[in-house]
């Protein structure tokens, strides 16, 4: 099982980006040898068959562990559903991954480094108001990665528990979601794209909160629940935008069967 084209081909785009690019070495002050400016714009040697296969396995296991963590959590799915999903034994499983914690760790930093990628196309991160439409868009694209968005609203009720491998990835993230968000309403504040007297932080807060909570509901209910429309409507009820947020499209997704 994997994860929908959508995200795979981010992620073996970022797989393949991410791999070593050896920097061209810069040529003395000495040296005006042409040759040796050629040689310093050699392009990066082709990724051998090995580790080419190696990259595409370790992903395999990634989905294989996205949509057993998704349906079972943490605890109760285990390195053997994990791995007859893949197709592989475990102890294949292990060569790529010593523990059922390391693969936790790779498969949530897999989705923070795409959500990163997504929200800003090479670029530094949205700010003041263009991170708010980023967060309504955010929803809209839960709504077509469903085991994802599972996984996600899975892990971080498990990960609340004392000596869960996921707690201090969560504690970070909502850590790094509040401080951005507040940042990014005091940034609208001063831009005038905002209303100026409310409470960044309790606001950031409540914007977070509504938005996790939608997901749960929505995976209840996928057919009565428009995450971006709501989260669209309680974002320009807080801040009071002085030019609307754009709604975001959703899309529907039947059943949570990836």
């Amino acid at each position: 099982m994997t994860v929908d084209d959508a995200e795979r081909r981010v992620v073996e785009s970022t797989s393949g980006s991410s791999r070593a690019n050896p920097s061209a070495t810069q040529p003395s002050r000495d040296s005006a040898s042409s040759g040796e400016s050629r040689r310093s714009a050699a392009p990066p040697r082709p990724e051998g068959v090995y580790a080419q296969r190696t990259r595409i396995r370790k992903q395999e296991i990634l989905d294989s562990a996205l949509v057993a963590f998704s349906q079972k959590g943490f605890y109760k799915a285990s390195l053997a559903d994990v791995a007859s999903a893949a197709g592989i034994t475990a102890a294949g499983l292990l060569h790529h991954f010593k523990t059922k914690e390391a693969l936790l760790v790779e498969l949530l930093a897999q989705r923070d480094l795409i959500d990163r990628q997504i929200a800003t196309t090479g670029r530094e991160r949205p700010r003041g108001r263009a991170l708010l439409q980023h967060f309504v868009d955010t929803m809209a694209r839960n709504m077509t990665r469903p085991v994802t968005t599972q996984m996600y609203a899975v892990l971080s009720a498990e990960g609340v528990t004392e000596g869960h491998p996921a707690r201090q990835w969560f504690m970070d993230r909502y850590d790094g979601l509040r401080l951005a968000l507040s940042t990014a309403l005091a940034e609208a504040g001063a831009d005038g794209d905002i209303a100026t007297d409310l409470d960044a932080d309790a606001t950031a807060a409540a914007i977070i909160a509504v938005m996790d909570g939608l997901q749960i509901q929505w995976l209840y209910d996928p057919e009565s629940v428009d995450m971006a429309t709501v989260t669209h409507q309680v974002i320009t009820a807080l801040v009071h935008p002085t030019v609307p947020l754009e709604p975001a499209a959703a899309a529907t997704v039947a059943g949570l069967s990836r």
